[in-house]
């Protein structure tokens, strides 16, 4: 009797079965960048990050602007709003040319209230004439917006185009912001498609490759708007979102290019010419010729300013030049014999032995300084008891850096340099110039227990300040180096994470809107000094701290 009561309870009761969670969806509306309104037939993609499988889910804005995306599967995804004529735009994403966060998607996530703003799209627009007015086709024109390499202002090509028989151009899909244009005549008629670089409409139009714009090189120099061959005298156009400015014509000028001539002081030399400041769109990369026979001849060249290398199997020697308004003739290199200065390799906290394998580890990249496009600079590996000899050239600059070497072990995954000494001097932050000191020897000491940075960045409201760029700009004696500074992008909750940090004092800003590179622009970095927070890392140290957002 009582096993049949237990099992009549048992029918009655019913099973505790688990509960599956409800579906994940993303919902949100799309608005105007400029009037706030809603927008509707916007296209919404929410794109999976990584995975075997790529995984979409898309929809449609609705008249008022809202959109839900449902049925999402867990797992980590970008949310992005396209619509022709403006800019495509994701989540979390403060600049145009920029990214955006990713959304981490757990089972049953209810997502809601997700703003997203599209901005219309501008143009640019205008004709390109000979110097007798007549219609120029053909003619290569390059949009250009201003940003940092080094610490330099540049221009950086964004989008290129070809005039028609009319002479006629138009860039279009561009983001609102500075422009500066260029336009160059080809050696032949041939036209081109427009080529998109770093433009977010580069997705959705079909591209052609650069090569095409310069392989054919040019009969002249580009010429800058409003009409002129100096780019330092280039005026810039202001768009703003949803403009079209048209009527920026200008007129190319017949500007006749150069030969540079001269002679290598031995023989067996090959001759590089590099130019120091190449024009945006050019190659830009050193020319080659042989002048083995003494003498060298380079022909088509762009007035500017470069430098004439000439090396032999041992020799080397550097000439400064300046092209303007006439051939450059009887240049004179003498070939040095380089200098190999011996060098020791300290792996700091622990002894010197005489046969060390960890060395292999540990391998440099000597670049000259101020470095040249196209010359990365020789690489050098360590001996086992710690040495290793640098070729150089007495009168000239280099930098020191460390190889990230693959399949390191964790202690040199992150190694850094301590210090680069020469003698009495510490050129580790100043740069290597060897002047023919007798008996000259490098002293490099290598660190293994870099520091780490964590925190997270606010709002002025107290809100996480999502997507932000947080850099770590090292003490003045420092910021010569491109490497000591470190940089991190907050997530989704505002946190953010440095690690490998070199042991040193350095200052902690978090910018909303920032262009890459800025930091290194002691203008730039002048107007923000006084809203960095300083802070000091140590060995093997775990710093923390808070930022305030700069917009």
């Amino acid at each position: 009797m009582t096993i049949l009561r237990t099992a009549v309870f048992a029918l009655l009761v019913p099973l505790a079965l688990p509960q599956t969670p409800p579906p994940a969806s993303v919902r949100g509306t799309i608005r105007s960048a400029e009037t706030s309104g809603p927008i509707s037939g916007a296209t919404l993609e929410l794109r999976q990050v990584g995975g075997d499988i790529a995984i979409v889910y898309s929809t449609l804005s609705s008249s008022d602007g809202t959109f839900l995306l449902g049925n999402v599967q867990p797992g980590e995804y970008r949310l992005v709003a396209k619509l022709a004529g403006y800019l495509p735009s994701e989540y979390g994403q403060h600049r145009w040319s920029g990214t955006g966060v990713s959304l981490n998607v757990a089972a049953g996530s209810q997502f809601r209230d997700f703003d997203i703003q599209l901005t219309l799209a501008g143009v640019i627009s205008g004709r390109i004439t000979e110097r007798d007015g007549e219609p120029l086709g053909g003619a290569t024109v390059l949009a250009m917006t201003p940003s940092y390499k080094d610490g330099r202002r540049v221009l950086q090509m964004v989008q290129s185009t070809v005039t028609n028989d009319l002479g006629e151009y138009r860039l279009f899909g561009l983001q609102p912001g500075q422009y500066y244009l260029s336009a160059t005549t080809p050696r032949t008629s041939n036209f081109f498609r427009p080529t998109f670089l770093n433009s977010p409409l580069q997705n959705n139009i079909e591209s052609t490759n650069t090569s095409a714009l310069v392989s054919g090189g040019a009969t002249q120099s580009p010429i800058y708007y409003p009409g002129t061959p100096d780019m330092r005298a280039a005026s810039p156009i202001d768009l703003a979102a949803g403009a079209s400015v048209s009527g920026n014509n200008f007129s190319t000028l017949p500007i006749p290019l150069r030969h540079v001539r001269g002679n290598v002081g031995g023989s067996g030399a090959h001759v590089l010419l590099a130019p120091l400041n190449p024009a945006p769109g050019s190659s830009g990369s050193p020319r080659d010729v042989d002048a083995r026979s003494g003498s060298f001849d380079f022909a088509d060249v762009i007035p500017g300013d470069y430098l004439v290398i000439a090396r032999s199997v041992d020799k080397e020697g550097r000439v400064r030049i300046d092209v303007r308004d006439a051939d450059v003739n009887n240049v004179n290199v003498e070939l040095q014999p380089g200098t190999a200065i011996p060098t020791h390799v300290t792996i700091d906290g622990r002894s010197p032995v005489d046969n060390d394998p960890d060395y292999q580890y540990v391998r440099f990249n000597l670049i000259p300084d101020p470095q040249i496009l196209g010359m990365t600079g020789a690489k050098y590996s360590t001996f086992p008891d710690g040495s290793v000899n640098f070729d150089v050239t007495v009168g000239e600059g280099y930098r020191i850096s460390l190889l990230s070497v693959r399949d390191a072990p964790p202690p040199f995954e992150n190694a850094y340099i301590k210090s680069i000494r020469m003698g009495t001097r510490e050129v580790l932050k100043t740069g290597l110039r060897y002047n023919g000191e007798p008996d000259a020897k490098i002293e490099i000491v290598v660190g293994t227990d870099p520091g780490s940075l964590s925190g997270s960045v606010t709002t002025e409201r107290q809100q996480p300040a999502i997507n932000t760029t947080v850099v770590l700009v090292p003490d003045a004696a420092r910021r010569a180096r491109s490497d000591a500074y470190k940089t991190a992008t907050t997530d989704a909750a505002g946190r953010f994470q440095i690690p490998a940090i070199p042991p040193g004092d350095y200052k902690a800003f978090a910018w909303e809107d920032v262009e890459d590179g800025a930091w290194q622009d002691p203008d730039f970095l002048r107007r923000y000094e006084d809203r960095g927070m300083t802070i000091h890392i140590g060995e093997s140290a775990r710093a923390t701290m808070t930022l305030s957002l700069i917009r």
